[in-house]
Formats: structure tokens, sequence, C-alpha cells
């Protein structure tokens, strides 16, 4: 952040405004989170982007001061301690502090001891310790004989509710006893799918919006315990927004029904994302399979040898003409075939916004999809064929009237760079309302200088993956 210019403008904006943009700066370039859990231990770094705004005028000064402060940072390291405790050095800065992150298993009972009369929450982030300070706590006890990567909690005098959780699947059991308070939760390393489903039908998981389940390898049945079954009443998950489900080792579907159906109290996903190698995960592309109502989709069939071409087809091909997914704003899919995809016809996903296609297809098939998608804003196809007879581009006119962002890769390419570009320009020709163009940076060079002066693609800006991702 060193050199920010504002303009002078920033200093006559009204207070709540100038609130909303440095909130919103912390949101996106200070607090990084995913799923509620830190994902960057260097996290007390990136504090030091707010001081800049705080030097603008008073104004700045007070709607920054709070969120620098807010978050007291602890840091165990093999070579002792890092922390900001000496910010809070001064008088009256220790009531903005809301938040206690510890990082690399340090004791959080040293730092607590010290007195936040404002601490609202703690995470703690590559194991747990420091429970000493709430020996009544049994949930916390717990916590410490089980693997806990990540655990964050709100506190409330001297008694705590864990609402964002990262565990192993040892810790099923203390899952149930706090389902109520969780607002985040990830469970991996799952070996016995019967408890699983057993916690997830009998909790009441009344304010989770967020889930991920990681079972332990994708071998089927080599790690479940016993017989699965779909439930015969599903868990409640009245608020869950987001479900990831990994290497699940029997039928997905079953998994999907127990907590995203709306038998399960679940309204429409956010985000549901699928990733496994067994053939459940390709079914799940089935136009019979209903999936869980969701804003975007994620399906991906990986970890596993090149499919043959006809089932890479018909995976794709069974996707887009799924009927479930007819309201779906983003979706993409993945799956490893031995030749390109040649032929994709009855899309019934007609009011798609973005799609991504991780698998390998020609370049006339993304030709069909687009006349198939009249809403389509944005298009990642990151493996294009590239062999002569695949590079065909066929004559017409407009193929898309809506799609603004296009990001192209190319597949087991063998062909010179001039054909390549030559293919490439004719096709975007023909998509009018184009901004931006995304390809691998000596594809996008060399397009670059083949449009040369252009009128119709001047405006277009070509760039790298490096510089702009899908």
């Amino acid at each position: 952040m060193v050199g920010l210019v504002l303009h002078p403008f920033a200093r006559a904006l009204p207070c709540d405004v100038v609130n909303l943009i440095v909130r919103a700066f912390y949101t996106y370039h200070v607090a990084l989170t995913v799923r509620g859990f830190p994902t960057d231990p260097r996290f007390g770094l990136r504090l030091r982007r707010l001081v800049p705004l705080a030097s603008v005028d008073s104004q700045w000064r007070h709607a920054v001061l709070p969120l620098l402060y807010r978050t007291l940072v602890c840091e165990e390291y093999a070579g002792g301690r890092r922390s900001n405790l000496g910010l809070f050095a001064a008088k009256g800065r220790r009531r903005w502090v809301r938040h206690l992150l510890v990082l690399g298993g340090g004791n959080a009972g040293e730092l607590l001891s010290v007195g936040w009369p404002g601490l609202e929450q703690m995470s703690v982030v590559g194991g747990f310790a420091g429970v000493e300070f709430m020996r009544e706590s049994v949930d916390l006890q717990a916590l410490s004989r089980v693997n806990a990567p990540c655990v964050s909690m709100r506190l409330m005098n001297s008694h705590c509710a864990i609402t964002h959780l990262w565990v192993g699947g040892d810790a099923l059991p203390l899952v149930r006893r706090i389902a109520r308070d969780l607002v985040s939760l990830r469970v991996g390393d799952i070996a016995d799918g019967v408890e699983l489903l057993a916690v997830l039908g009998d909790a009441h998981f009344q304010a989770l919006e967020a889930l991920t389940l990681e079972f332990r390898d994708a071998s089927p049945g080599s790690h479940v315990v016993g017989d699965v079954r779909p439930l015969a009443v599903p868990g409640c998950f009245p608020a869950l927004r987001a479900l990831v489900v990994r290497h699940c080792p029997f039928d997905v579907r079953v998994c999907l029904a127990a907590i995203g159906g709306a038998s399960a109290g679940c309204g429409r996903l956010g985000r549901l994302e699928v990733y496994g190698s067994r053939a459940d995960v390709l079914a799940l592309a089935e136009s019979r399979a209903v999936l869980p109502p969701a804003r975007s989709v994620v399906v991906a069939c990986v970890g596993v040898a090149r499919a043959p071409v006809d089932r890479a087809e018909r995976f794709v091909a069974a996707a887009l003409s799924n009927r479930s997914l007819f309201s779906v704003g983003s979706l993409s899919l993945t799956v490893i075939g031995s030749r390109p995809v040649a032929f994709v016809e009855g899309v019934a996903c007609v009011g798609l916004r973005a799609l991504e296609l991780r698998v390998p297809l020609r370049l006339d098939v993304a030709e069909r999809l687009l006349e198939q998608m009249p809403r389509l804003q944005r298009l990642c196809l990151p493996y294009v064929a590239t062999e002569a007879t695949m590079l065909s581009v066929r004559k017409g006119g407009v193929l898309s009237k809506s799609l603004q962002l296009l990001s192209m890769g190319f597949w087991d390419c063998r062909q010179d760079l001039r054909a390549l570009s030559l293919a490439v320009v004719a096709f975007v020709g023909r998509l009018p309302e184009l901004r931006t163009l995304v390809h691998d940076s000596h594809v996008a060079a060399a397009v670059r200088r083949m449009i040369g002066g252009n009128d119709q693609l001047r405006n277009l800006v070509i760039t790298d993956h490096t510089k702009l991702s899908f």
C-alpha cells in the first residue's frame, strides 16, 4: 500500500460513505477469509495496508482506527513469537479489540489474562492450545484432544460458543454437541459414513451457513463402516448457503439429499461443489438427477485416468441438459477426457451467466454452446483443442450479444501461433459485446499483434492468465 493516492474529492465524502469504503477495503484486502477461516498467516502484516487510509484526514482516521485495532494477533513460530500487542500500549486502544487471532498453536490464556473489555471472538489456527483459561468448558477441553486445525468462537463473559470449526472425522461426536452455534463447519479425513449421516440427521444446525465434508480417500467402500442408506429424517440446515463434498465413498446423492434438499429445511444454496472420482459423481450430471437448488454449481470428476471420449461427452451434454440446473447462474464442469468433446446439443441451462468447462473440446463446440445460451456473460474454456481440423470456425453472424469475458487455454498445443491466432480472431469477431479476452501469455501476445488496427476489436482488452483469472 506504499504510494496510495486518493483523489482530493475523498476528503469531502460523507461520513457514512467513508465508513462503507473503509470496511469494504478491510474485507477484501485485509481480512482474507474463506468461509470464516483465515487463509494467510501474515494477517498482522496486512493490517499495515490500513495505515495510509488513516492518514487522509480526521474523518478517515476515525473510520480506520476501530478496524486497525480490531484484531489482536499472536503468532507462534520456530524462532519465537510475533504479536501486535505493542499497538495497544496507548491508553484507550484496548477498547477497540474485538477479535483475538492465535496462529501456530500459541497459548491464548496468557493474552486473555491481560483483559480486553470488548473482546467478542477468538480464532486459533494451526492447532488448539491454551484451553486452561476456560477449564469449565467441556467443548474446549474436547477440542484439545482431537485434530482441530482451525477453531473460532464467540466469547461471552467466561463462556464461549464455537462458531467456526475445522476438525477431523474423529471429532464428529463433538460436532453433534455444538451444532446449534456453528456458522461454518469443515470436517476432514472422514472415515465413517454411517456416523457422519447419523450426526447430520440428529443434530440441528440452525445457524450453519457453510459446510465442507472431506472423506479420507476415493476408494469405493474402502472406509465406509456399516450400511449407508438415505436418512429417513434429513438433517436441519435452514441457513445453509455453501456446501462442498469431496470424494464421498458412497453415493454422493445420498449425502446431498441429507443436507441440501428441501426436506432438510434448506433454501437455495449460494454455492454447491462436488468433487470425486466415482461413477455417481458423473451421474450427478444426468438429466434425471435432481440437484439441490443453487446459484453456483461445481461438479468435478478428478483423480482418475482419462475417461473415454463418449463418457466425457455424455457428462457435459447431460449436465447442460439437466433441468434442475435451469435457474443456476454459474456452472463449472470438470472431467478428464481422452479426446476433445466434439458434440453438445440440447442445452437446458439457458439462464447461465457464467460457464466454465474444464473439459477438452473443439472450438466449433464452443460456437454451438454460445448460440444456445443467450444470457451468458463469462465463458472459461481452459482446454481448447488446437489440431488444425478442430480449429475450424464456421462462417456466420453473431454468436452471442451478451458475452463480455472469454478465457481460453489450449490443450496439447501442436499448432503454430499464426493458425491458432487466426482461429481465435475469427471466433471473437463474432462476439460484438466481448470486452476482455484471456489467453496463455504467448498466445495473448500473438493475438494482440494480429488484431492490429482492426476497428471492430480495437477496444478489446487482451491479457493473460497471470493478470486476470476467470
